[in-house]
């Protein structure tokens, strides 16, 4: 009888921690659904197909090295004057690469649908003027920091 009630029990647990670890999943992944998205989304963008259709490279990322701009593509790091796919780097801006193919230049956006605009400058309100009685608080309380001590005999 124990047996049979152990053994139940055991069925039991291992069944119950079978489902509770398939419900859990990681919260840092993304859901289902974007992750088809995404696989599907970088099935047809390989780096291979990219060259074999002459298309060059999308650039991602722009460091500043010592004042110069640098294109990191590949785990590489291109500076003005390298070739990126078909193409050479003919500048590198802070959220563009301009790139020449032949005689035409062509600039791809690093951020593509971003474009930089001046800050919007709000009118500053006029600071309130002090009360008579923060006035004379303030006054007070410089008289007595910056009065003259008496020095001791």
């Amino acid at each position: 009888m124990k047996f049979a009630m152990t053994a139940s029990l055991c069925v039991a647990w291992v069944g119950l921690h079978a489902t509770a670890s398939a419900a859990l999943r990681d919260p840092t992944e993304p859901p289902p659904v974007a992750q088809a998205a995404m696989a599907a989304s970088s099935a047809g963008s390989g780096s291979a197909a990219d060259d074999a259709a002459g298309n060059s490279p999308k650039p991602r990322h722009i460091i500043v090295s010592n004042g110069r701009s640098y294109l990191v593509e590949r785990g590489r790091r291109l500076g003005v004057g390298d070739a990126l796919g078909s193409a050479r780097i003919e500048r590198i801006d802070s959220d563009a690469v301009w790139l020449r193919e032949g005689s035409s230049t062509r600039r791809v956006p690093l951020y593509a649908g971003v474009s930089k605009r001046p800050a919007i400058e709000y009118p500053s309100a006029p600071s309130p003027a002090p009360s008579p009685a923060a006035s004379a608080a303030m006054a007070k309380r410089t008289a007595r920091t910056h009065s003259p001590q008496k020095e001791a005999p």
